[in-house]
């Protein structure tokens, strides 16, 4: 590692996972983000490089993914008086790095909607819903892609006129897995219980992250 990566090192403490790792964050799109969650690598689109930073943010894109990488291959890019560094790995044209444990930390929802049907803002949505809603609303939006129902085993979060229900796709066959239920404490304790805990994670680190 070169000595511009350890001055920066000792004066904003990029996070080392463990010897030889650091955990870093990169910015991208929502698809891109899922790409990188499944297939464990980070690849350029048009150059050499790819880029991550010491803290989540969303410059280059609505979604972050946190992941580890080895510290070896960071080469510092740029800094930011917020204390942001980011840093640049080589890859080469069409090349890619692996990456261990990415996970998908933020990203921007465009239609979050309240009980009574109105469209919110995400960050408003996290401040002024219930928790339980604002799970169910952030677990069934992201749950309805195919792309994002891979990550949780074809399950979906559905609002029905009877209620919410989750039901997994086999095929062209939809199968319930309980009864439409109103009741968002027991739609809450289910599926954090189930595959689509992984979104209620998600959603639980997002609104606390909102709402300090």
């Amino acid at each position: 590692m070169n000595r511009g990566i350890n001055e920066v090192l000792g004066r904003v403490r990029l996070v080392l996972a463990e010897a030889g790792w650091a955990l870093v964050y990169h910015s991208t799109n929502p698809e891109a983000a899922r790409q990188i969650v499944r297939t464990r690598k980070l690849k350029p689109k048009a150059e050499p490089d790819v880029y991550v930073s010491n803290v989540p943010h969303t410059a280059y894109g609505h979604a972050v993914v946190q992941m580890r990488v080895p510290e070896r291959v960071l080469e510092l890019d740029d800094e930011f008086p917020d204390g942001r560094v980011d840093y640049r790995i080589h890859v080469g044209y069409g090349g890619r790095v692996r990456v261990v444990d990415p996970k998908i930390v933020r990203e921007a929802l465009e239609d979050v909607r309240d009980i009574r049907g109105r469209v919110w803002d995400v960050e408003r949505a996290a401040r002024e819903l219930s928790r339980f809603e604002f799970i169910a609303y952030f677990v069934a939006r992201k749950t309805r892609r195919k792309a994002d129902r891979e990550l949780v085993g074809d399950h979906q979060l559905v609002r029905t006129k009877k209620g919410w229900v989750d039901i997994v796709h086999l095929g062209r066959e939809k199968v319930p897995q309980f009864s439409p239920t109103k009741d968002l404490n027991r739609v809450y304790d289910y599926i954090r219980r189930g595959p689509l805990g992984f979104y209620v994670r998600q959603a639980e680190d997002y609104r606390i992250d909102v709402l300090g």
